[in-house]
């Protein structure tokens, strides 16, 4: 991979944080949080050193990010059989 492509997947992955950051519907987010940490991990894997102090950086920005957003995805999942039984009667 060239580093052009790496630095791009990390460039994808800030988007996509900010992305998740914004959205408000939780799971949404935590979607998106996820596929930056795999544009993260593929573009350290193939990124110089400094790229890949980078990627550790925005890696762990994302698991705080996704931590932090994980209980209000719950609490949205859990209420979502509810809403489909309403909907359905």
């Amino acid at each position: 991979m060239k580093q052009e492509s790496a630095k791009t997947l990390l460039k994808a992955s800030i988007f996509l944080l900010v992305a998740g950051f914004i959205i408000i519907s939780p799971e949404g987010g935590l979607f998106l949080f996820i596929l930056a940490a795999i544009f993260i991990l593929f573009g350290a894997a193939m990124g110089t050193k400094t790229l890949r102090y980078i990627a550790a950086v925005l890696f762990c920005i994302t698991i705080i990010l996704f931590i932090s957003r994980f209980p209000a995805a719950q609490k949205s999942y859990g209420a979502y059989p509810e809403r489909a039984k309403e909907q359905t009667k």
